[in-house]
């Protein structure tokens, strides 16, 4: 017919969008004004509680405030369509997935405009806030809440019902999300920038989300594709049976996301392990969630079935508490925890009393001496700990049970335990971190030797486990070993590298408040650097031949300790210089039955410092006769007459806890465990004697 025009098939864009836009605005005006005044009443709440002084405070106000603001428009986004889905589909001839989409991108062009004036501020009153990271990190959180919202929306055919369950998953998840399921929680980039347990893993969270709101969405546009159904009974425990089973899905998946990650980083955990993992699970409250994991789980966690795991701490020591570790051990040899539970059975022999009580008298030249009673059975508590390592070969704990076996041999002045643990630490665990200072400890006392390939054997292993703020010094220690063995191009190399190695740990100590792992002070750090800088410079600007003005000769300190004229026997004898033991500088005898003994090996030189470790309670006496420092300038050197006499210093004494029972598992040597080397700190794997892996067991 002339003078009329076609009707176009498909509605234009600019239609569309006007359609769009007029559908948000006319379901009512209060969809658009609340969301505005959530936005300020969210905003002046960070202000009032975190004083916008922090970047994890400004993220995490972005991470809650976008959700809400997507999850309360999208409950109603599509609310005009839900009551009339016929009509749209037979009468208007459009795609629901182009509809859909508009509708979305309208609600987060929105949403984005009421997020400029927190980001605005953010950026210009915190320092270190980050716009682009905070930004993306909400809006994928919000994409997840609007699409839970819209979807429940959808298959209910209420709006309110919708909104209802993203706003309690949102205050849940504001409250408690980040504890019950650390992966699932809208704020992972603001646990990440707060330093939050697993807050590592917010990437992997972020992915998560992302692919629950594609399937959300996906959902939501096959239900409004199609009527509702009827409200029959069916249907109504159908999906109150879904909910449930979601809500069941939520809460294991938390738990077992945690479980996994706390077995991974057992390693870095150590002494604190099994608070870690009562920490993780008391949340659950009475929840029957660790007998998910096996029965020797609730047994290890000292958690009962409806009662909540006690967070135990000066308590964890308790007669009952070692009971049920034993009963691990005994009842479930196999599990996964059996390991857990023994390793803290062996630590908890310390708390026995001693079967002799042992004296630690430490002298050093200008300063007062002291005292320090050995009540407790440390002895006991290093044997325990040598056989979980014999026992336990694969488990994680074995190198940390190895390296405390060291720290009770120094603490009781047993200068051949400490040694003997460091070589097991760096033949049986070379990857591990304890190795580092075992190698750098053992390659001082081989340097000692004049065993240059020992040393270098031992260097290159605490090179290659070293912390950061102790890299360049084990870098510069085996550069030192391999010119002392003539491998000048192998010197060569380690000089570089720990001259490279100076400068970024010393950037990476000013950018820190703390210091490192050795608990060193940033300004310890940055002059350690500096010193192996220029011994680095110095040694690459020679010939690397290897050097010969090592001391050759070796001396013997003899001496007598006395009481009341007749000999101690038993006593060990530790000369030294301070802050070195054991090193390659100290050097220890142990009294024969006159008291008499021989410090050999000692290089010639001055050392200021004595120590004395008497396997009795000499709680009123001091070393008298003692001269410091002892100057050693030939092959032999006596020491003046020494004596136990009254002292006036105070000793210092700390009462033992009850005794533990008998450890549940026999000193024999084992490699068998659960699947092979298992997992090492950063991922690598053990070696074939166990190298720290998950994990071990008899076979």
């Amino acid at each position: 017919m002339r003078g009329l025009k076609a009707i176009p098939t498909e509605p234009r864009s600019r239609g569309l969008w006007a359609y769009n836009i007029r559908i948000l605005l006319g379901n009512s005006y209060w969809l658009i004004i609340t969301p505005i005044v959530v936005a300020q009443l969210v905003l002046f709440w960070s202000i009032a509680t975190s004083g916008l002084s922090s970047a994890p405070g400004a993220a995490q106000t972005i991470e809650i405030l976008a959700p809400i603001l997507g999850a309360l428009l999208c409950a109603y986004a599509v609310s005009p369509e839900h009551a009339g889905v016929g009509e749209l589909v037979f009468v208007r001839p459009i795609s629901l997935e182009k509809l859909l989409l508009l509708r979305l991108a309208a609600i987060f062009a929105f949403v984005l405009v009421l997020l400029i004036p927190p980001l605005v501020i953010f950026r210009l009153t915190v320092t270190d806030f980050a716009v682009l990271p905070a930004l993306l990190s909400g809006l994928v959180s919000a994409l997840f809440l609007s699409a839970l919202a819209m979807a429940l929306a959808s298959a209910t055919r209420q709006p309110l019902l919708g909104l209802g369950v993203a706003g309690a998953f949102w205050a849940f998840d504001f409250l408690l999300g980040a504890q019950f399921n650390p992966l699932l929680t809208l704020h992972t980039y603001a646990g990440y920038l707060g330093g939050a347990p697993m807050s590592e893993l917010w990437l992997y969270g972020k992915a998560v989300l992302l692919v629950l709101a594609a399937a959300l969405y996906l959902w939501n546009r096959q239900l409004l594709g199609r009527p509702a159904a009827p409200r029959r009974v069916l249907v109504i425990v159908r999906n109150v049976v879904l909910v449930v089973a979601i809500l069941v899905a939520y809460l294991y998946t938390g738990a077992a996301g945690k479980l996994v990650y706390l077995l991974r980083n057992e390693a870095n955990l150590g002494n604190q392990a099994w608070i870690s993992y009562q920490q993780a699970f008391r949340v659950y409250g009475p929840l029957p969630v660790p007998w998910l994991f096996g029965p020797a789980f609730p047994l290890y966690l000292q958690a009962e079935l409806g009662r909540t795991p006690p967070l135990l701490t000066s308590a964890a020591q308790s007669a009952q508490v070692r009971k049920r570790m034993a009963l691990v051990v005994e009842k479930h040899p196999r599990s996964l925890w059996a390991d857990n539970a023994a390793f803290e059975l062996a630590r908890a022999r310390s708390h026995a009393p001693a079967p002799q009580f042992l004296t630690i008298l430490r002298y050093q030249a200008g300063q007062e001496p002291t005292q320090e009673v050995v009540e407790s059975d440390e002895s006991g508590m290093a044997e325990a700990l040598l056989a979980f390592a014999q026992h336990y070969p694969r488990s994680p704990f074995a190198p940390i049970a190895l390296a405390q076996r060291a720290q009770v041999g120094g603490r009781l002045l047993d200068f051949d335990l400490t040694v003997d643990s460091y070589r097991r630490l760096v033949a049986d665990y070379p990857t591990s971190e304890q190795s580092a200072k075992a190698g750098l400890t053992l390659a001082g006392l081989y340097l000692n030797e004049g065993r240059y390939d020992a040393v270098l054997a031992a260097a290159k292993v605490a090179a290659q486990t070293a912390p950061w703020d102790q890299k360049p010094t084990a870098l510069l220690r085996a550069a030192f070993a391999a010119q002392q063995a003539g491998n000048a191009t192998l010197a060569r190399e380690y000089y570089q590298r720990a001259r490279d190695e100076t400068e970024v740990t010393r950037q990476r100590a000013g950018e820190r408040a703390h210091g490192g792992k050795t608990k060193q002070s940033p300004a310890q750090i940055i002059a350690a650097c500096t010193d192996v800088a220029e011994q680095a410079r110095r040694a690459l600007s020679g010939s690397l031949a290897p050097v010969s003005q090592l001391p050759q000769g070796r001396a013997t300190v003899v001496g007598r300790l006395t009481r009341d004229g007749a000999g101690v026997p038993g006593a060990r004898v530790i000369i030294g210089v301070p802050g070195l033991f054991p090193s390659a500088n100290v050097a220890q005898a142990t009294t024969r039955r006159d008291g008499s003994f021989e410090v050999v090996g000692l290089a010639p030189g001055s050392y200021a410092t004595l120590a004395f470790a008497l396997p009795d309670w000499f709680k009123t006496w001091e070393i008298g006769g003692l001269k410091l420092p002892v100057q050693v300038t030939g092959p032999r050197t006596i020491l003046p007459p020494l004596s136990l006499v009254r002292q006036t210093v105070k000793p210092t004494l700390t009462p033992p806890p009850p005794p533990p029972p008998a450890l549940g598992f026999p000193v024999r040597s084992s490699n068998g465990g659960r699947g092979g080397g298992g997992q090492m700190r950063n991922g690598e794997p053990g070696r074939g004697r166990g190298g720290g892996g998950r994990r071990g067991g008899p076979q």
